[in-house]
């Protein structure tokens, strides 16, 4: 953990609220400049794989596990925008870099218009139930509502993501995957993505582990100690335990929100747990396992 997180972490609550309102400004406007400057007329060769998806989806633990084959590149964390990974890419050497952060799910109109099909995403989608749940033990990502704004929260960002992936002229740069395919059969994921990027691989050959390697960046997070894709917090939302009380409340009203429990329903997720999804995806790339995940 840098000494700037270390020092962020000890800031009082309101003052860290407060920084994120001004900081998440601040770096939409950053980036809206540089996708101006930068102009999205690049040719189709990748240059960086951008991941996202709401926070606490497993997006950290997808960049490494993604990121981790001949030819692609882990990046720190940056705080500034997508465009930083995209300038590191000059000094790439050729290889594709692999950049994570949760804003980018929305903001993919900008990120496109400054780099065009040079840009591919790669988002993951989990059961905001289990979300919600890893909240309750993770303070941070403070941009996002713990009260009853959660459900609405949740609703327009992947409304919004489907819109894109149906209608937008990029939508076909997205792969999509489903935190529960995707812990469940991690390898025919990774195959499916690499193809998708134009790496010719056999999901025979790969394996289950992933490494950090910018282990500095962040937060400490014990799920990471694993160092292996696994199904320990698969549908965690049902066995949690000792739960805060706002959070026991929040997973008691998700079918009360318009619009959530049939977005929730279309993502396949239902009362009971987990099944296959028949949303419409658009252009987007769905990674589908060959075994369904129900």
């Amino acid at each position: 953990m840098s000494l700037k997180v270390k020092i962020y972490s000890a800031m009082p609550s309101f003052v860290k609220e407060a920084m994120t309102r001004v900081y998440i400004a601040l770096r939409s406007r950053r980036e809206a400049a540089a996708a101006k400057q930068l102009g999205g007329n690049h040719d189709d060769s990748i240059r960086v794989v951008y991941i996202t998806g709401f926070p606490r989806s497993g997006t950290t633990m997808l960049k490494y596990y993604f990121a981790g084959h001949d030819g692609l590149r882990q990046t720190a964390f940056s705080p500034v925008g997508f465009f930083d990974a995209w300038q590191q890419a000059d000094e790439a050497d050729g290889d594709i870099l692999v950049d994570k952060s949760n804003h980018y799910i929305y903001a993919l109109d900008t990120l496109f218009k400054g780099c065009g099909r040079g840009a591919r995403v790669v988002v993951i989608l989990r059961d905001p139930r289990d979300c919600l749940v890893s909240f309750a033990k993770y303070e941070e990502n403070r941009e996002v509502p713990r009260g009853d704004r959660y459900w609405s929260y949740w609703r327009d960002q992947h409304r919004e993501l489907m819109r894109f992936a149906r209608e937008e002229e990029h939508g076909d740069c997205l792969f999509l995957v489903r935190y529960e395919d995707f812990v469940r059969h991690p390898e025919e994921a990774k195959a499916a993505f690499l193809r998708w990027i134009g790496v010719e691989v056999d999901a025979g050959d790969l394996d289950r582990r992933y490494r950090n390697d910018h282990p500095d960046e962040g937060w400490h997070d014990s799920v990471h100690d694993y160092r292996e894709v696994g199904t320990h917090a698969f549908q965690k939302w049902k066995q949690a335990e000792d739960l805060p009380p706002w959070c026991q409340q929040r997973l008691q009203e998700w079918g009360e929100h318009a619009g959530v429990h049939e977005l929730m329903a279309s993502l396949g997720y239902v009362e009971d747990g987990v099944r296959e999804p028949d949303i419409d995806a658009g252009r987007a790339m769905f990674f589908q396992p060959k075994e369904p995940s129900g």
